[in-house]
């Protein structure tokens, strides 16, 4: 979850990225966990039936759903979204989503990949050190990226 807010506050930084803390198994009285412009983002680990019925009602109100999953999720979770709402809610694998975003943040340059690595750690730590308490949820930045702090 934090690492999905850490790459949109990177790739949106005009748009406010909450910072809550959710359940990780979902809340189902949560319609998103994230929300850019008119759309909004659940990041859900198992795809539960429930997401897809939130997905249902964030479109009905007329925005855009979009569903995060591990890859060995997806086929499963593009499955049970087509029988929801045919063509109506988009799902992408976390792993996908964040490497695409990373690209992104390197301007697609090879050369600058490691910053935007570098970038996508430091504000993932940034998050989970300020609200939450488990600490070990920290990565610590290797050294050889560490070395993009200042620019």
């Amino acid at each position: 979850m934090h690492l999905i807010g850490a790459s949109l506050k990177l790739t949106f930084p005009n748009f406010t990225i909450n910072d809550t803390i959710y359940d990780s198994s979902g809340n189902p009285n949560i319609l998103f966990d994230y929300i850019i412009g008119d759309t909004a983002f659940n990041v859900i680990i198992t795809p539960f039936s429930f997401v897809y019925e939130k997905c249902k009602l964030v479109i009905e109100k007329g925005m855009k759903a979009y569903i995060l999953v591990p890859d060995r999720f997806l086929n499963g979770a593009k499955h049970n979204a087509e029988t929801t709402m045919l063509g109506k809610i988009s799902v992408q694998s976390i792993e996908s989503f964040v490497s695409q975003n990373i690209e992104e943040l390197s301007d697609f340059s090879k050369d600058r990949l490691a910053h935007g690595f570098y970038r996508l750690l430091k504000t993932y730590n940034d998050r989970v050190d300020a609200i939450e308490i488990d600490k070990s949820m920290l990565v610590e930045i290797p050294r050889n990226l560490a070395k993009y702090a200042d620019k």
